[in-house]
C-alpha cells in the first residue's frame, strides 16, 4: 500500500517529458543536475538550462509543446492538470533566452491558466500577443492573433 501511494505521488509530480534534446542541456531538480535527455521526465520545480549549442523540446501532460532555445533558462514553477476537466495551472519563468510554446488543453479550457513570467517580471498569458522574433537593434515583431506558436524572449544575463 505504501509503495502504491509513493508511485501515485511520484506520477502526480510529473509535468511532462523531454521529446527532443540537442547539445548541452540539463535539468536542475532539488539541487541535483540531471542530463536533459530524451525520455527524461520534467517536474514542477525543475529548472531546464541549455548551453550555447543546446535546445530542448518538452511535451507536457496537457499536450502543450514547449521548445527552449540556446542559452536559455526556464523554471517550471507550477504545473497542475486535471485530465478529466482540463483545468489547472501552468506557470513558468523564462530567466534567459528564448521559448516557443504551442498551448495545450489547459489554455484551451482557460487562457489565464498558462503563464510565462519573463526576465523583466512581466507575466504573459497564453492569450497575449507576444514577440515572434527579435534581433538585436530591431523592434519586436508581434505574432498575429491566429499564430499557434507563441515565442517569449528574455534578455541575456
Amino acid at each position: 500500500m505504501v509503495l502504491a501511494f509513493g508511485v501515485a505521488l511520484a506520477a502526480a509530480q510529473d509535468a511532462g517529458q523531454i521529446k527532443t534534446s540537442k547539445g548541452s542541456a540539463q535539468i536542475e531538480r532539488s539541487g541535483q543536475k540531471l542530463p536533459a535527455s530524451v525520455g527524461q521526465v520534467v517536474q514542477q520545480g525543475d529548472v531546464v538550462t541549455t548551453g550555447a549549442d543546446g535546445s530542448v523540446g518538452i511535451t507536457f501532460r496537457d499536450s502543450s509543446l514547449v521548445s527552449i532555445g540556446p542559452d536559455s533558462v526556464l523554471a517550471i514553477d507550477r504545473f497542475v492538470f486535471d485530465s478529466t476537466t482540463h483545468q489547472g495551472d501552468f506557470d513558468t519563468s523564462l530567466k534567459q533566452g528564448t521559448l516557443a510554446v504551442v498551448s495545450g488543453k489547459l489554455a484551451k479550457q482557460s487562457p489565464d491558466a498558462m503563464k510565462v513570467q519573463d526576465a523583466g517580471g512581466d507575466p504573459r498569458r497564453a492569450r497575449d500577443r507576444v514577440p515572434c522574433s527579435h534581433r538585436p537593434g530591431e523592434r519586436l515583431i508581434p505574432c498575429p492573433r491566429s499564430a499557434r506558436h507563441l515565442v517569449w524572449l528574455a534578455p541575456s544575463r
